[in-house]
């Protein structure tokens, strides 16, 4: 199959990324369809790198934030001019390639250009993020205008699903997955838990580093600090920052296993390395005892849980969002019952009665991305047939 996906004008996409979830599912299916032989396009920012055919509609990704120390601030952002000029070229790229699926990541129904075009083409729609207040104006706009025949739309958990159901029927549901072979597995864990992902209250990095205070373990700290977000400053600020001991900032990944080994011999018990990429993630979780994810939101997928699981590195998680269509209580980890600090607490402290080869086996019978890409193309013939 000729399959084009249309990635955000926001973030470029690369083989080791940093920041940007929905850009590795893309960069992820492309390098996957390229495999199994089928012809991959992927409308990006002209600065990607992909395995495919790269077609760009901007010179360069618009979201650029200024790092100050360890906090981000932004000066400008995807612009509503700049959406619609990526959209308005999408729609010429579909009329000229005319692709057997159209897969897109960026809402691009809601763009004005979408609305003036007659283009026949069905076009799968994924939702990555939760039900906001931009979700629910978008799909207000697509409420609007969808077409029987012609307007998919996807998810990525049953659980985004069921929470989407009283305003957009998604149609289909597809797991996001990895490329296990990327993630190292390890069975002989260091004396350190593990947190990764945005600084934010609805992460609950407070609640991670309270849990390692409490067993009196260290605890590795990963994420950018949007700090450009009011109420994200003020997090990092009053409840993270302040119970920080040490402050790094890009150590190699080929470093970290050393460096473990020091911090191990150390005093110091939070520590904070910034924002992190691929590689150095693979890393903190290649060793790590555990990964917490205390969430207290809906998380629509996690990619998180199973890059952990994919390293033999046990998850425990409070039962929100797909939490529980992941994580296999009591053989992958542990799935609490929100804000249940104790029992978080109790289940943390049993990681190690489970077994790392499950927690990898696991990944690779359900979250594989070959699986995800066959997925994938049996809903695109699906609709390419209607």
């Amino acid at each position: 199959m000729k399959i084009l996906q249309i990635s955000t004008p926001v973030l470029s996409i690369s083989p080791d990324m940093k920041y940007g979830g929905t850009e590795r599912v893309i960069r992820d299916l492309d390098a996957e369809y390229v495999r199994q032989e089928h012809e991959s396009l992927v409308v990006a920012p002209g600065n990607s790198v992909i395995k495919g055919k790269l077609i760009s509609t901007l010179l360069e990704n618009t979201w650029k934030p200024e790092q100050s120390g360890f906090s981000y601030d932004v000066k400008r952002s995807k612009t509503e001019e700049e959406f619609e000029a990526h959209c308005e070229k999408c729609l010429e790229i579909i009329a000229l390639e005319k692709p057997d699926a159209v897969h897109d990541h960026t809402k691009l129904i809601t763009s004005k250009a979408y609305a003036k075009n007659l283009l026949n083409t069905p076009i799968l729609t994924t939702f990555h993020g939760n039900l906001d207040d931009r979700s629910l104006l978008a799909i207000e706009k697509i409420n609007k205008i969808k077409r029987d025949g012609i307007n998919y739309f996807g998810a990525i958990s049953q659980s985004q699903k069921k929470i989407f159901q009283d305003y957009l029927n998604l149609d289909f549901v597809v797991y996001n997955a990895i490329e296990t072979d990327d993630y190292p597995f390890q069975v002989e864990k260091k004396d350190y838990l593990f947190s990764i992902s945005k600084i934010d209250r609805n992460k609950g990095q407070d609640i991670s580093i309270k849990i390692a205070k409490k067993l009196n373990s260290k605890l590795i700290m990963a994420g950018p600090v949007h700090s450009f977000r009011n109420w994200i400053r003020d997090y990092w600020n009053n409840e993270v920052k302040p119970h920080i001991d040490s402050f790094y900032t890009d150590i190699p990944a080929k470093d970290i296993k050393s460096f473990i080994g020091e911090i191990e011999k150390s005093d110091k018990q939070i520590i904070y390395v910034g924002e992190v990429n691929d590689k150095q993630k693979q890393e903190w979780f290649k060793y790590a005892k555990g990964f917490l994810m205390p969430i207290k939101w809906d998380e629509p997928f996690g990619l998180v849980i199973i890059e952990s699981l994919a390293c033999g590195t046990p998850v425990v998680a409070y039962n929100r969002g797909a939490v529980s269509e992941i994580l296999v209580d009591g053989e992958t980890g542990y799935i609490i019952e929100p804000d249940n600090f104790e029992k978080f607490l109790e289940a943390t402290k049993n990681l190690d009665k489970i077994n790392p080869y499950e927690c990898r086996k696991h990944v690779e019978k359900n979250f594989s991305i070959s699986r995800q890409a066959r997925d994938y193309i049996k809903i695109f013939r699906q609709i390419s047939k209607n």
